[in-house]
């Protein structure tokens, strides 16, 4: 019997070990010394809430599901219909193409044909490679196969987790002064805003009655050129995202809406090239011109106290 992610594919360097996955193109587990850094699922199960999905061609939220591109409409499947959105792209739960594999290395492909609701073509892969010493490397790039200007957002969708505790005893550090403000009920993006308590976030803070579900910005990026964040419990245990310019958002949910055992049981970090409903903001989207290239690489490491 096929498995509901399809084909799997484990790689293993050091302590480490990764599973990703056919369908997606995606991230099913990652460990370390045998500890989930991510939260995962089981092989025969239907990925939850997007975890470790690869985000393409846009991350977040499109309103409504429309969109406009000069004099042109389009509207694209709601695929959360409780809050009438298109949400995390088109590729998330199609079948992809193995390229490349090694013990420790793998790369997916898939051909995103053009469609009513997004006519551009685009070759999108997924790459993972682990290292013994540096844990997983994560990259998702987007190649423009058309012959005019395509609108293209990419993002990864891990829920981190600490060894120890829950969510209430975690501590998050984030560097971000900004927040895309969102109403209540669907999410929609409003505006953007200085973020409360920044200095706290930035010096780490404890999640304790601290809810997220938004987009941050405002993220400094250092003369190493390595943005960071991180989720720790009480004993400094945990792991450390890293990224470069590319991604100039970070999307934060400490899972409050979601259902019964996953309530609060990870926090999504997601960096992400462009904020929620940028088809239509504008903020950060990139137009990559016939033949042109975006490429959004996290790094994912083991912290230890």
């Amino acid at each position: 019997m096929t498995c509901p992610s399809g084909e799997q594919i484990q790689l293993h360097a050091g302590a480490y070990e990764a599973v990703t996955t056919e369908v997606g193109g995606g991230l099913r587990l990652l460990t370390y010394d045998g500890r989930p850094l991510l939260m995962s699922y089981g092989e025969n199960e239907i990925r939850p809430s997007y975890a470790g999905a690869v985000l393409a061609p846009w991350c977040g939220r499109v309103v409504d599901g429309r969109y406009a591109v000069g004099e042109r409409q389009f509207e694209l499947p709601l695929t959360e219909p409780a809050r009438g959105q298109a949400l995390h792209g088109l590729v998330a739960w199609s079948r992809w193409r193995l390229t490349e594999h090694a013990r420790a290395s793998a790369t997916w492909s898939i051909h995103l044909v053009p469609q009513p609701w997004y006519p551009w073509p685009l070759s999108i892969t997924a790459g993972y490679a682990l290292d013994p010493d540096t844990g997983l490397t994560w990259s998702v790039s987007a190649h423009n196969c058309g012959d005019e200007p395509a609108p293209v957002g990419l993002g990864i969708h891990p829920y981190a987790v600490a060894p120890s505790g829950g969510v209430d005893d975690w501590t998050l550090t984030v560097d971000a002064a900004r927040i895309q403000l969102a109403t209540a009920d669907r999410l929609v993006p409003t505006g953007i805003a200085d973020l409360p308590d920044a200095e706290s976030l930035r010096r780490g803070r404890r999640l304790a009655g601290v809810s997220f579900d938004g987009a941050v910005t405002g993220l400094p990026l250092p003369g190493d050129g390595v943005r960071r964040a991180s989720l720790v419990d009480a004993n400094g245990d945990g792991v450390e995202f890293r990224w470069g310019a590319a991604g100039p958002w970070l999307q934060l949910f400490t899972c409050d809406d979601l259902p019964g055992d996953l309530r609060r049981s990870a926090v999504a970090i997601e960096p992400q090239t462009c904020p929620p409903d940028a088809f239509n903001n504008g903020i950060d989207l990139a137009w990559l011109a016939p033949g042109e290239h975006l490429e959004l690489t996290v790094e994912i490491q083991a912290l230890r106290g």
